[in-house]
């Protein structure tokens, strides 16, 4: 479908992938049993509280209500409870001193909720300025939409506190330009890494001898590392 956002043409497609239905219903499936656990909890935890009306309640059930996700409370009944300040079965004509209010439910599951997070398990929106559809299809779309991963690792790595130009501070502009053009070479270079790990492996001589370790190193930390070997 295409839609206008802020007076730019785009189009909202629909993706479904297969694996990753697999992976978010397995998810639920571990947010079920979590939340389970915790209301089942919550509900005679909020039983045992006393109330001064029925409509303290009432409004404390709603609250808790609110908080569940793929649970809800059925048979919601108020047990009004009469005290005494004598001690000891009271008579017949003895009236309580006071009365307080308290909560019985039932936990139930929420089918309509886990429904419809089944339905969605799986699927996501993918919105592109690429608005040619005879010259960009949905799946040529979804191919250039993963082709992205590979220049967010890329920024991932440059943001990596143990990548060593975090800890320059720059003032002026040309350094700050100096310093964007050596992280975009590094950048470079780690995109290169499958010819430049084995051919660094073979000179390995040219570097201090225990430089040889830092091959065994993650890979952002090792070009940390070595570039670390030339300041």
């Amino acid at each position: 479908m295409t839609s206008g956002y802020r007076e730019i043409e785009q189009r909202w497609l629909v993706v479904e992938s297969l694996l990753r239905r697999e992976t978010d219903l397995k998810q639920l499936t571990k947010q079920l049993d979590k939340q389970q656990k915790i209301q089942q909890a919550a509900i005679p935890k909020l039983s045992t509280q006393e109330f001064n009306c029925e409509l303290d309640v009432r409004q404390a059930a709603q609250q808790l209500a609110c908080q569940m996700k793929y649970h809800q409370m059925e048979n919601i009944q108020v047990v009004e409870k009469a005290h005494y300040h004598k001690s000891g079965r009271p008579s017949q004509k003895q009236s309580p001193d006071r009365l307080r209010y308290h909560l019985q439910a039932n936990l139930v599951l929420n089918t309509q909720a886990i429904t419809a997070s089944q339905n969605k398990a799986g699927r996501f929106i993918l919105a592109t300025n690429l608005t040619d559809i005879e010259h960009w299809t949905p799946t040529d779309i979804l191919q250039e939409y993963k082709k992205q991963s590979v220049s967010e690792r890329g920024f991932k790595f440059l943001k990596d506190p143990i990548f060593f130009v975090s800890s320059i501070f720059v003032k002026s502009s040309k350094r700050v330009a100096a310093l964007a053009m050596i992280m975009a070479l590094c950048l470079l270079t780690l995109l290169g890494s499958d010819r430049f790990v084995p051919i660094l492996s073979q000179k390995i001589k040219l570097f201090p001898i225990n430089a040889a370790s830092l091959l065994n190193l993650p890979l952002s930390v090792g070009f940390s590392n070595v570039f670390k070997l030339f300041i």
